[in-house]
């Protein structure tokens, strides 16, 4: 099969890496250092079985790929309608997955490419750029493909078993929507109280004060979830949000305490924490800004919700000005 990584960061690497080291014909699409060094000397992946180095093409712009069978976008949100604008090329014969963190990923790529050559992608994959051409592949979790709103397909069922064979645990999902809600609440909840504590989850954990706000924060998001039309659905590889509504706060902070003696210590770090730790904007505005505005919607109250989106803008602005 033939893929494009439109976005080779991290998380595209990962990806990208892992389908060329499974025999797919893979090119990234990516820019300054990180291109650089992966075009001089390719790509390397440290995995927790040792080190990969897939034989793959890297570019720096989309018109250099001629065509493609599945594009996977991997870039910031904030960089989509660029790397859209400049890969219209492959528009009509070429399938496009978002692997973004955005709540409006699909219907942007939508209005660009049209509806019906897109696939819904929920991604548990982390990863980080160590130095420009390697990447650690810091969390390998479950991938979720879907048709939109809900379904699946042929084709979905042929790149669920690409993904699948490559290493990369996936899933066809008959409501790759329900899902996509999901992930988003749990990357709200995480990213936002990781990006203001610089702590990684088995730490918030560990912490009964933080683990009320990153409770509280899922139980808002499920409510604007289910305002919005879907119903909150326990998804198996992902926070059990049902159940966060469900149950009484108290009951759930002292459950999640004893676990979180057990919980590992992993060191990955996610996407908004590492860029604060790089004093870069993060994607607040397309993540907790996008929770708010359906909040505002349906009118669902999300103080929390509100309150960490608040603070991330105040520590963007703090480290803006220095």
């Amino acid at each position: 099969m033939k893929l494009v990584v439109l976005g080779a960061g991290a998380l595209g690497c990962v990806y990208g890496g892992m389908l060329a080291q499974a025999g797919h014909d893979v090119t990234l699409v990516a820019r300054g250092e990180h291109y650089a060094a992966m075009k001089n000397d390719s790509l390397t992946i440290l995995t927790s079985s040792g080190s990969l180095r897939p034989a793959l093409k890297v570019v720096d712009v989309p018109r250099a790929v001629k065509e493609s069978d599945v594009a996977f976008v991997t870039v910031k949100a904030r960089d989509t309608s660029g790397i859209l604008e400049a890969s219209k090329h492959l528009f009509g014969r070429t399938v496009f997955v978002s692997f973004q963190n955005s709540g409006e990923k699909d219907e942007i790529l939508s209005r660009y490419v049209g509806a019906r050559n897109v696939i819904g992608g929920v991604a548990m994959v982390a990863g980080t750029i160590v130095r420009p051409g390697v990447v650690e592949a810091t969390y390998i979790g479950r991938t979720w493909l879907g048709e939109l709103p809900r379904g699946t397909s042929e084709r979905v069922e042929r790149l669920t078993a690409v993904l699948d064979s490559a290493g990369l645990p996936a899933i066809a999902a008959d409501d790759i929507t329900a899902v996509k809600w999901v992930k988003l609440i749990q990357y709200c909840a995480y990213a936002g109280v990781s990006a203001l504590t610089r702590l990684r989850f088995h730490e918030i954990a560990q912490d009964p004060r933080l683990l009320e706000v990153y409770m509280e924060l899922l139980r808002e998001g499920g409510r604007v979830m289910k305002a919005a039309g879907t119903e909150p659905k326990d998804q198996k590889g992902l926070p059990p949000i049902k159940k966060f509504m469900e149950l009484p706060k108290d009951a759930l902070i002292q459950e999640y305490s004893k676990k979180s003696k057990g919980f590992r210590s992993r060191h990955e770090t996610i996407s908004m924490l590492q860029d604060v730790l790089r004093s870069r904007q993060t994607e607040a505005d397309d993540t907790l800004g996008y929770m708010i505005r359906k909040a505002a919607e349906n009118r669902v109250d999300s103080p929390v919700m509100s309150a960490v989106y608040a603070l991330i803008h105040g520590l963007e602005t703090s480290y803006s000005k220095v």
